[in-house]
């Protein structure tokens, strides 16, 4: 892949940060901790892919970085289309959605696997979240009350 597309999505996901920090100053003192090191971690990754861009050579890697260029681009796609979905469906159906679609496209999983995936996932958020720290998990517009 060209330099200049990693460029771009260097910059792409430093402003996404950027904004992402921002809005985290808005959350309460305890609530902003974790998504602003998450945040903050994506910042610093960012910088450092867009200064590796710098000094890469295009020759090495040229057709491994377009197949993992593609897959990465279609995870992000497929990712906001999840947060998207969030707010219509509910957090559980949406990463169950995204967890299945992510498997059937990485293809090579046993369909075993994936539903065990999303049962242990949306239980272990269910547990932490709604149980443990009595977060109210967004529902979607469906299954509102």
């Amino acid at each position: 892949m060209p330099k200049s597309h990693d460029r771009i999505i260097a910059l792409l996901l430093l402003v996404l940060s950027l904004l992402g920090l921002l809005q985290t100053k808005n959350f309460p003192e305890r609530v902003g901790y974790f998504p602003a090191a998450v945040l903050a971690v994506l910042l610093v990754l960012s910088v450092l892919l867009f200064f590796g861009t710098l000094r890469k050579d295009e020759n090495k890697q040229a057709q491994t970085n377009q197949v993992i260029t593609t897959k990465a681009m279609f995870t992000f796609a497929v990712s906001v289309l999840c947060v998207l979905l969030i707010n219509v469906v509910g957090l559980y159906i949406a990463s169950g959605l995204l967890i299945a679609v992510l498997a059937w496209y990485f293809r090579g999983i046993q369909p075993k696997s994936v539903l065990l995936a999303i049962i242990v996932f949306n239980l272990f958020t269910y547990l932490l979240f709604s149980v443990q720290l009595q977060v109210p998990i967004p529902a979607g517009i469906l299954f509102r009350r």
